[in-house]
């Protein structure tokens, strides 16, 4: 081989590898950003999802408590239910044996009729 050929060849090899290198480096200097940037979006995904696990545990202890107080407010306004079906049937029954006496305007005197002159 030609001592000038050899030299542009050792030279063009030298190149490619400081090209590779380069490459190389970009490379791997992408991959670890990517690497970073994973590790950070799993550690806040995982503080989400351990937030949303307390949430989920202090509803369920909050769940049977507010259950049983939901309980016993249907308990109370279907047992006030009950006592207002008696006092509206009682009422009902109380007035239709008693007629109410008429009062008002409505009802005609006889004595304020009699007593009445006309003026002129």
């Amino acid at each position: 081989m030609n001592p000038e050929t050899k030299i542009i060849l050792d030279e063009l090899n030298k190149r490619f590898t400081e090209h590779n290198a380069k490459w190389d480096f970009r490379f791997n200097e992408q991959e670890s950003h990517i690497l970073r940037h994973i590790q950070e979006l799993e550690q806040a995904q995982d503080a989400r999802m351990s937030a949303l696990e307390k949430v989920v545990a202090s509803f369920d202890e909050w769940r049977p408590s507010i259950e049983d107080i939901v309980d016993d407010i249907q308990h109370s306004v279907d047992k006030s239910k009950m006592e207002v079906s008696k006092i509206s049937h009682n009422l009902e029954c109380v007035i239709l044996d008693q007629p109410a006496p008429m009062l008002g305007v409505l009802v005609a005197s006889p004595a304020a009729a009699i007593e009445r002159s006309p003026t002129r």
